[in-house]
């Protein structure tokens, strides 16, 4: 649970960028440090995410489902490219 959170919060902190600098709020991980180490980092807990997942021996479609949504919105986020 703790690496699908970590997950989703940078990817979050992805698509809130730029809103986040324009209205002066405390940086958030994208910002401190900066789009590529940001979304290294996402996708480094989203492969630990799914190696604990096979440690485990737990697949679940909903889960799959979800980790496909994240990295989907942090591939198509203009802050990633």
């Amino acid at each position: 649970a703790a690496h699908f959170g970590r997950a989703f919060q940078i990817a979050d902190d992805l698509g809130d960028m730029e809103q986040d600098l324009a209205n002066d709020r405390a940086p958030n991980i994208a910002n401190a440090l900066g789009r590529e180490e940001a979304a290294a980092m996402f996708y480094e807990e989203i492969n630990l995410f799914e190696e604990t997942l096979d440690k485990l021996s737990f697949h679940s479609e909903d889960l799959n489902a979800l980790v496909q949504m994240l990295v989907h919105q942090v591939n198509h986020s203009p802050y990633t490219k």
